[in-house]
């Protein structure tokens, strides 16, 4: 094992907490302060530079109410896929082999489920009050067929206009439904967002309809000519409706995670837990 000297890059999270840690160079062997009282931290560490392969270094700490330290080593390059590495392309996650990534984000990491920053100017939207067309969000997806049922748990650190994150179903850049959560003027929003050729969006104020919650667990099934988007908080059944859009039927499609930040400088998501169910 080697003590390599890395930029600190993006995240330390808790199970409903997320830190953005600030980029610090370290000398061999110096090992980063953690400073925030809560009990239980999952550390993790990035590599940047890296266009294809993502390298994923994790520990656990006992911070009890007191700074802490945690420092790390990272191995030689030759020992890189026993620590985690991934190629961007046909990822494993959730149990489930065949994701990829539309429009890669430059960090991620699959620990404990997906943990996302979302880049800066990231959006999915076309045309409709705004007049612009983005394709520029990121989504973790999968080949899905036309009938399906796929649930997650979720939870970020929204902090500017649009920052978002939930589901995505996706025929093509024109055909596709976006729901989870938005942060509009301050307030973080159930949002849907259906496009064939244009996007409608639709919202309900999260607090308003399920009180002060951690996470929201979303779902979105397909069955038909039919996509319909059910939400509960935290880890509840999701049994509430949010939408019920038009999809076309019988054609092969992708699902999965999506994030966005339109405005914002980038934020970080968890999305803790995700179930696939296909068929009847």
């Amino acid at each position: 094992m080697t003590t390599w000297g890395l930029p600190w890059s993006k995240i330390v999270s808790w199970s409903n907490f997320f830190y953005q840690g600030p980029h610090v160079p370290l000398s061999p062997g110096q090992p980063y302060p953690i400073t925030h009282p809560f009990r239980q931290a999952a550390f993790s560490h990035f590599l940047p530079r890296s266009p294809q392969w993502k390298l994923r270094i994790t520990g656990v700490i006992m911070v009890w109410h007191q700074p802490a330290q945690f420092g790390y080593r990272l191995p030689t390059p030759d020992k890189w896929k026993q620590v985690g590495m991934q190629q961007a392309e046909d990822i494993t996650l959730f149990g489930l082999d065949g994701w990829r990534w539309l429009n890669q984000p430059v960090n991620w990491l699959s620990y404990a489920g997906l943990t996302v920053t979302a880049d800066s100017g990231t959006d999915f939207w076309r045309t409709t009050h705004y007049g612009f067309v983005r394709d520029s969000g990121h989504a973790l997806l999968r080949p899905v067929g036309p009938r399906f049922t796929l649930t997650t748990r979720f939870f970020g650190d929204y902090r500017e206009q649009y920052d978002q994150a939930g589901l995505l179903l996706r025929l093509d850049e024109q055909n596709w439904i976006k729901a989870g959560i938005e942060l509009v003027d301050g307030e973080q929003l159930l949002s849907a967002v259906v496009t064939r050729e244009v996007s409608d969006w639709n919202v309900v104020p999260l607090e308003a309809v399920c009180g002060p919650v951690e996470s929201i667990t979303l779902q979105l099934e397909r069955a038909g000519d039919t996509a319909t988007i059910r939400y509960a908080a935290d880890g509840d059944e999701p049994k509430t409706l949010l939408r019920v859009a038009y999809f076309p039927p019988e054609v092969p499609a992708e699902a999965g995670l999506m994030c966005a930040s339109p405005d914002g400088a980038g934020f970080p998501i968890r999305f803790a837990e995700l179930s696939l169910v296909e068929g009847s």
